[in-house]
């Protein structure tokens, strides 16, 4: 999470595209990484 999180910043500062993107990769990240409820 934390190595994403830091690639998101590098890539995405102000940019809402790249933010949006990097938004949805960090949800499909989770949802694979939590286990289901």
């Amino acid at each position: 999470m934390t190595a994403a999180r830091m690639l998101l910043e590098e890539l995405g500062g102000a940019e809402p595209y790249t933010r949006s993107v990097g938004a949805a990769a960090t949800l499909v990240v989770r949802s694979s990484t939590a286990p289901p409820h």
